[in-house]
C-alpha cells in the first residue's frame, strides 16, 4: 500500500490551485479583454486569489465557480454576495457552493433577458 504524506498532499492541491487560477486568468482575459488589457497574468491571477478567498467561506470552491465568482466580481463589484440580487442565495448555509452559484448564474442570466 502507498502512504502519502500530509505534507505531499499539501504540494499537490496548491499546484491544482495554480492550474485553475492560470485556466481562470485565461477565462478572464477572453471574457474581459478590455479590463485584462495591460494587465500582467500575475495581477490578474492575485485577483482570482482574492475571490477564491472571500467566496470559500460560502462554501464555493469548485473551479467553474471560482471563476463564475470573479466573472461576478467584475460584473457587480466586489462583495457582489452583499448585493441584493444576491443576498438571500449567499445566505443560506445549508446550500452547498456549487447550487448557491448555479443560483447566481440563473439570475444572472435573467437580469441581463431582463433588460
Amino acid at each position: 500500500m502507498i502512504t502519502i504524506s500530509e505534507e505531499a498532499m499539501d504540494v499537490f492541491h496548491r499546484e491544482a490551485i495554480k492550474r485553475s487560477d492560470a485556466a481562470v486568468v485565461e477565462y478572464l482575459r477572453r471574457r474581459f479583454p478590455q479590463v485584462c488589457a495591460g494587465r500582467e497574468d500575475g495581477d490578474i491571477a492575485a485577483f482570482v486569489q482574492r475571490v477564491r478567498s472571500d467566496v470559500a467561506g460560502f462554501g464555493i470552491t469548485h473551479d467553474d465557480d471560482v471563476a463564475t465568482a470573479a466573472d461576478l466580481t467584475l460584473m457587480y463589484g466586489n462583495a457582489f454576495w452583499d448585493q441584493a440580487w444576491a443576498v438571500d442565495v449567499m445566505g443560506i448555509e445549508m446550500l452547498p457552493g456549487h447550487e448557491k452559484m448555479e443560483l447566481l448564474r440563473r439570475r444572472v442570466r435573467t437580469r441581463i433577458a431582463d433588460l
